[in-house]
Parts: structure tokens; sequence; C-alpha cells
């Protein structure tokens, strides 16, 4: 899951892979 806090994938999280 995102770093985030989303409960997006990865690639979902910010748009893009940071």
């Amino acid at each position: 899951p995102c770093p985030c806090g989303s409960g997006k994938k990865y690639k979902h999280c910010h748009g893009k892979l940071s």
C-alpha cells in the first residue's frame, strides 16, 4: 500500500513512483 496513508496502490499513491 501507499506510505502516504491512502488505501490505493503504490503507483496510484501520488500518481507516480517517487
